[in-house]
């Protein structure tokens, strides 16, 4: 219950027909007492407990209140805090993640212009060796089917020289 802003109760107890009643002023502070009369008779010594209390610290119940307020609002700030550190924690995480990602399609792109590399070289090996052509001509050559070899989606040396060992399609 509450009256003029404090909070008290007012319980039966089972120890004959006594009633006790307890006024809050706050966190710690606390007046009890015990009546044998009746339940009506503990409410009125609550109100009349707390009108004392308040002729007697004037705004101190009001400060009270405010207190208490000012422990909620604590409270929650305190959540909003853990909240904004848990999203945070998620963000410098989300960040870590797409830096793995960029370096991984870095790597990617450059162990793909790897297997360019190296399937020029191969084919112009290829060429100058077994066509008989120049240097100059099997780099050509290469690059131009380097291109089918792309096509073809082919990533291994032995797949792409058995294409580049075809003739190419426009001679075909």
């Amino acid at each position: 219950m509450e009256y003029k802003g404090v909070k008290y109760s007012v319980v039966q107890l089972t120890e004959g027909p006594s009633w006790k009643w307890e006024v809050r002023f706050g966190e710690r502070k606390n007046k009890s007492g015990v009546t044998p009369v009746s339940r009506a008779a503990a409410i009125k010594l609550a109100e009349y407990e707390i009108d004392r209390a308040l002729q007697e610290t004037g705004s101190k119940a009001t400060w009270y209140r405010s207190v208490s307020g000012l422990i909620s609002l604590q409270q929650r700030l305190a959540a909003l805090t853990g909240t904004a550190a848990s999203l945070i924690a998620q963000l410098r995480e989300l960040y870590q993640l797409r830096e793995r990602v960029r370096k991984t399609e870095l790597t990617a792109q450059d162990t793909d212009d790897k297997r360019d590399e190296d399937l020029t070289a191969a084919i112009e090996t290829y060429l100058a060796t077994f066509e008989g052509h120049t240097p100059g001509q099997a780099k050509a050559k290469a690059l131009e089917r380097l291109d089918h070899v792309r096509e073809a989606g082919v990533k291994d040396r032995r797949a792409a020289l058995r294409i580049v060992s075809d003739a190419p399609p426009d001679k075909r």
